[in-house]
């Protein structure tokens, strides 16, 4: 999905409910067959499609429900228990590390960088695997992570925001904690960047 085809009004949705701007499969040029197929396949839980017939809105479940005229419809779809990456991303500028999951690594590390997530504008990731439960396992190796974590504030959308995902630590320690994470949640397609050691900020 790309985010500049999003309203304010929608990414102030999406961002609500705890969805980042490029959580969201665009069908708006695809039959129903055809989107409904390909959203899960690639582990999108929410799709912009056609404006409902009730409000216009365009945000919709996999099923096809708008869940801006009924919100609770989220409830039923959650990205914790999605399939799709986690990774690990590093910025040399800031000289900081963060873990996070995504469905697409590239067009998460696009929206790092255009984003200027944490006020870093040179964001890469540099580790990546594909696991059952995305957002659990981040979350995992997150919670392994917590006595290194560090906010930042970054203005986005007009307004300033808080990245919580901010990692002051040796590389060695956080790949750990990556690597311990993935190891119980089907890790496939794994990968890491050829040289690592690049970005070892803390030694």
């Amino acid at each position: 999905m790309v985010p500049g085809e999003l309203t304010a009004s929608e990414i102030l949705f999406l961002n609500r409910h705890g969805f980042l701007d490029d959580e969201i499969y665009d069908a708006r040029f695809e039959t129903s067959a055809v989107w409904k197929d390909k959203a899960r396949q690639l582990g999108f839980d929410l799709v912009l499609g056609s404006p409902c017939q009730k409000s216009g809105h365009r945000i919709r479940t996999r099923a096809g429900h708008c869940v801006q005229c009924d919100p609770k419809k989220i409830a039923f779809v959650t990205r914790h228990n999605r399939p799709g990456f986690v990774y690990v991303a590093a910025s040399r500028h800031g000289k900081i590390l963060k873990i996070g999951n995504a469905v697409d690594t590239d067009q998460r590390e696009r929206n790092l960088c255009n984003h200027q997530y944490g006020s870093f504008s040179d964001w890469i990731i540099i580790a990546s695997a594909r696991v059952d439960n995305r957002g659990q396992t981040e979350q995992a190796a997150l919670r392994a992570m917590s006595h290194r974590m560090i906010e930042k504030t970054y203005h986005k959308d007009g307004k300033n925001q808080v990245a919580r995902e901010l990692i002051q630590a040796p590389l060695n320690e956080v790949l750990s904690a990556f690597a311990l994470a993935i190891k119980t949640d089907n890790p496939q397609q794994m990968w890491k960047h050829q040289r690592l050691a690049d970005f070892n900020y803390l030694i």
